[in-house]
């Protein structure tokens, strides 16, 4: 496995910009080429091409194999369920200065750096990583997360080069969903996580059956909560012995509960 690994890590990911799409590609294969949907208000969120999609057993989520080429096929945005809320996820969001996009094999070196780090793991609910081999088994099973709606990772990437600088997940449960991010310490004070959040919560609001949008964070963690304020979401109140973070203290720690109700 880790040689396999060592091999497929080498191809870099080939981004280009068109006025009308993007396409990204991992050495000659592409992996997705999506049309633009302009916003001005909201920045620019990309659609899924149309092809490969197959129902899944249970009649309560559309699945799509899309990954690979648009082929000839016109471009359609696709739904997915999470729960029992129909939402539909952009496989691609471009902002001003980052590209949001799902993960592949070749971002887990820099996932992997992120999550040893003892900064990125500090608040997290999760201990530090110690294992390649397990961030890549993780970033395996995203796309099946992804199918059944259960979560939604996309990789904050940086332009011009595109380095893998941080990630972004969503779970959406019933009329509400919950976000969550990490970003390299490298990459700290810029703006970034306000960027990518934003963008985010821009798709949320526009899913007619979220109702609210949702974030925690570590009562010692100002930053972030910082920037929960900065996305307009209210502080709500405090969740006392909420989740243990075990970078800090095996018990569990209270966290600050923020929120934005959709139409508010």
């Amino acid at each position: 496995m880790a040689q396999l690994f060592e091999r497929r890590k080498r191809k870099k990911l080939k981004y280009s910009d068109g006025s009308s799409s993007i396409t990204i590609q991992s050495g000659d294969t592409p992996l997705w080429a999506v049309s633009r949907q302009q916003n001005s208000n909201e920045g620019t969120l990309l659609e899924v091409p149309q092809r490969n999609f197959r129902w899944a057993a249970s009649s309560r989520a559309l699945l799509s194999s899309a990954g690979a080429a648009c082929g000839n096929s016109p471009f359609s945005t696709v739904n997915f369920r999470g729960q029992d809320q129909m939402v539909t996820p952009p496989i691609i969001i471009d902002t001003e200065r980052l590209l949001l996009r799902r993960p592949v094999p070749e971002d887990v070196p820099a996932m992997f750096e992120n999550g040893r780090n003892p900064e990125v793991a500090r608040f997290m609910d999760w201990p530090i990583c110690e294992d390649i081999g397990q961030v890549a088994a993780r970033n395996a099973q995203r796309q099946g997360l992804w199918d059944s709606g259960e979560e939604y990772y996309w990789v904050i990437t940086l332009k011009p080069n595109m380095p893998v600088i941080g990630g972004i997940t969503v779970h959406v449960r019933k009329h509400s969903a919950e976000f969550g991010y990490l970003m390299n310490p490298q990459y700290w004070n810029n703006g970034y996580a306000t960027e990518a959040s934003n963008r985010i919560i821009s798709w949320l609001k526009s899913e007619s059956g979220i109702y609210r949008i949702w974030a925690t964070c570590d009562v010692d963690n100002l930053a972030s909560a910082r920037v929960l304020e900065k996305l307009g979401l209210l502080r709500e109140g405090l969740l006392r012995s909420f989740t243990v973070r075990p970078n800090i203290s095996e018990l569990p720690r209270d966290a600050w509960m923020f929120a934005k109700v959709c139409g508010c």
